[in-house]
């Protein structure tokens, strides 16, 4: 056995798994910060009461708050860059809401001011999740979803996922910001409560607790469009035609797509 071999087996296990996690601190064993993404193994009642807390404390250091839904089973840059589109509309409502005119300025004006909101701490982005229940019920075995069962990530990898979503300081690029605050949970594992649907957590925390701003809706599904218009809200629309990015095929990626493609159908 050569030397660096030696060296190399006889170092193989110099870092355990509990160094690993000790090393990270207090959130080691998590991909994403614990006050970001609720934790599913609380009842449905705590998990109303974590949310409505989360949500309060936003609004209590004056945030603009919004919310917006989605199962983000099959990960693709289209998810990312939908969140991320999310995440500048919302601090353009706040520059419209603060009577900052972005009209009159040069594109590149534009671009700096919505940067700095972005990240900032002014505005406060929410995202409610499908359970793995929910996505089941609203995508298992749909042609157009892919053909399969669903979900093919469970919920709290989906959940990390988004909730570990960064992008670098326009200023310094070692330092990131999380491109949504909050993450949870929307499925009838939570009956009779905010969390039962996105539409209903959004109803009630708009309009029970003020709690809630802005509603970011997809204009693929024209329903939820008249949720949010019904509850009150002038919502955000993002088109469904926008492609942020292009496959290795040309085309917009899609979930179903790569469910095909794993198949091996395409």
């Amino acid at each position: 056995m050569s030397e660096i071999i030696k060296n190399r087996t006889e170092r193989k296990y110099d870092i355990s798994i509990d160094k690993i996690f000790e090393v990270y601190g207090e959130n080691g064993n998590n991909l994403a910060p614990k006050e970001v993404v609720m934790d599913l193994s609380l009842e449905p009642k705590k998990a109303e009461e974590w949310t409505l807390e989360a949500l309060a404390k936003a609004k209590l250091d004056n945030k603009l708050t919004a919310l917006v839904a989605g199962s983000f089973d099959v990960p693709h840059p289209n998810h990312d860059w939908f969140l991320r589109h999310c995440r500048l509309m919302l601090a353009d409502k706040w520059l419209k809401n603060n009577d900052i005119n972005t009209k009159e300025m040069t594109e590149k004006e534009q671009g700096i001011i919505l940067r700095e909101v972005i990240e900032s701490d002014r505005i406060f982005l929410a995202v409610s999740i499908d359970t793995d229940t929910a996505l089941d019920i609203r995508k298992s075995n749909d042609p157009t979803k892919g053909g399969v069962k669903r979900p093919i990530y469970d919920w709290g990898v989906r959940a990390n996922r988004i909730a570990s979503q960064s992008f670098a300081s326009s200023l310094d690029p070692r330092i990131k910001f999380g491109v949504v605050d909050l993450v949870v949970a929307g499925g009838p594992e939570y009956k009779d409560t905010i969390l039962e649907k996105a539409k209903i957590l959004a109803d009630t925390a708009h309009n029970q607790y003020d709690l809630i701003d802005e509603y970011i809706v997809f204009d693929e599904h024209p329903q939820d469009i008249d949720n949010a218009i019904n509850s009150g809200f002038e919502p955000i629309i993002i088109p469904m035609d926008y492609i942020y990015s292009k496959g290795p095929n040309g085309e917009k990626h899609k979930s179903s797509a790569y469910i095909r493609k794993i198949r091996g159908e395409d």
